[in-house]
């Protein structure tokens, strides 16, 4: 279908130069073959299959922006926190979504990173993350990637993360399955907790709790095959989504943080829910997520600790590295 078309990855030029070459409606000229049904593609007037559509034209062209600073200068402009910067990109990168999606859909909320913004239990919204793994862009680590994420009311419907330094391009929506660059993609089949990769991160108040952090640490590495830690929740949710992680732990995570990642997680199988079991909530900040075959495990012998209760009660605190 057209709007899950792209050029082919791994060419030698990277991705993101050809977008403005053919121009921003060409995206389907690229040519790359894809499993989603026809019969979606070929529906018209279907207003979640419009805004992913521009979920996916954005962030391709966000991930461009993001890329001009990252091959030249990264502009930093200030630190929000002892381990939290913003960056020029973030910014120019968020004004363009923005001010897209106001263009396009003026009854839609927005809720972005930077701007602000609010989403209700009513109608259509936006969650954007312009730049997560803020702190991986800084330092020119290629980790890092545009968030859109799309809900209606109050439930996440919709995603797409694009990660131009790695050109891959994941696109998910509720009932469409999951993809990376237009190709369906699959959680993986790992069935024991001892032989899973497990991922993680932390919020940026990790120097007042890096104790109850490092003690699940400990855990994952006890339990677990191995333990990763990315830097960009976003990726991680991908990367579990794409089999190459089984399961992925994280509190104090904002709405942006997991809306496009949760629903291309789910989309490709897994199970998500809060950090002791119950449905995940945008607003809860403690997320969850596995191939379903070891969440149980997950939860029980790394997230909660050996008394069987929550070791954490926490809102959002963590506002995208």
């Amino acid at each position: 279908p057209a709007f899950l078309s792209g050029p082919p990855f791994g060419l030698a030029a990277p991705h993101w130069r050809p977008l403005f070459a053919f121009g921003e409606g060409s995206i389907d000229s690229w040519g790359m073959s894809s499993e989603l049904d026809d019969r979606v593609s070929e529906e018209t007037g279907d207003p979640l299959v419009d805004r992913v559509e521009t979920a996916l034209r954005l962030a391709r062209e966000a991930g461009v922006i993001l890329m001009g600073f990252y091959e030249s200068d990264v502009g930093v402009v200030e630190a929000k926190g002892e381990v939290d910067f913003v960056t020029r990109a973030d910014r120019e990168s968020e004004a363009h979504l923005v001010g897209e999606l106001r263009r396009l859909f003026p009854d839609d909320r927005i809720l972005a990173e930077e701007a602000g913004g609010s989403f209700g239990d009513e109608g259509w919204a936006w969650l954007l993350d312009p730049l997560d793994g803020t702190t991986n862009f800084v330092h020119r680590l290629p980790i890092f990637g545009v968030s859109v994420g799309i809900v209606k009311d109050g439930r996440p419907v919709g995603g797409v993360v694009e990660m131009p330094a790695l050109r891959e391009t994941y696109v998910g929506y509720r009932g469409g399955g999951a993809y990376l660059g237009g190709r369906r993609i699959l959680v993986s089949e790992t069935k024991e907790l001892s032989s899973a990769i497990l991922a993680t991160g932390f919020p940026y108040n990790r120097r007042a709790i890096a104790d109850r952090l490092l003690e699940r640490v400990r855990r994952s590495m006890m339990e677990g095959h191995g333990v990763r830690r990315i830097g960009a929740a976003v990726v991680d949710l991908c990367w579990l989504a794409a089999g190459r992680f089984d399961g992925f732990y994280e509190e104090g995570l904002n709405p942006w943080d997991t809306c496009a990642g949760v629903v291309i997680a789910e989309e490709a199988g897994a199970v998500v829910s809060d950090y002791v079991g119950g449905a995940f909530n945008l607003r809860s900040g403690d997320l969850v997520a596995s191939n379903g075959l070891i969440h149980e495990e997950l939860l029980s012998r790394v997230v909660v600790d050996s008394s069987g209760r929550h070791p954490h009660a926490s809102g959002p605190s963590r506002e995208g590295e």
